[in-house]
């Protein structure tokens, strides 16, 4: 399974590197109690100290799957919505400015002597005066009646 660690005590007097490692199986082959428990307590350390990557239920997942798509589809309708307003008000813009446009033309057509002088005579039928000589008295003439 795992390789076994050796344990190295550095004593007053140096032994052989062969002398350390027989006596290191020796340990581990006689008590092979002690040697399954210090490989348990190394995989509880190991655990409690790594990083634990933290997981994503199904559920969750699946939750946020469902506001994205709903913020996307609703996203699309509001720009949809607004699409079409534009719309409306640009044909409303265009009416109004066509609208404008032959207001300028009559109010043109208005400053011409011509043309209000045939519209007076089609439309309101009104004539052209005559030459009649109207006499008001003048303020001279009442002083000295």
């Amino acid at each position: 399974m795992g390789a076994e660690k050796k344990r190295v005590l550095y004593d007053a007097h140096q032994e052989s590197v062969e002398e350390k490692n027989g006596a290191a199986k020796i340990m581990f082959s006689t008590h092979p109690k002690r040697s399954v428990a210090k490989k348990q307590n190394e995989r509880v350390l190991r655990k409690k100290f790594e990083k634990k990557k933290p997981r994503l239920s199904t559920f969750r997942a699946i939750m946020i799957a469902f506001i994205l798509g709903v913020l996307c589809v609703g996203q699309y309708g509001i720009i949809q919505d607004m699409g079409l307003k534009i719309n409306e008000k640009q044909t409303a813009l265009d009416d109004i400015n066509a609208n404008n446009e032959a207001l300028r033309n009559e109010s043109a057509a208005l400053g011409n002597r011509n043309t209000v002088k045939e519209k007076a005579e089609k439309d309101l039928g009104m004539q052209e005066a005559e030459n009649v000589i109207v006499y008001t008295p003048s303020a001279s003439n009442t002083n000295a009646q």
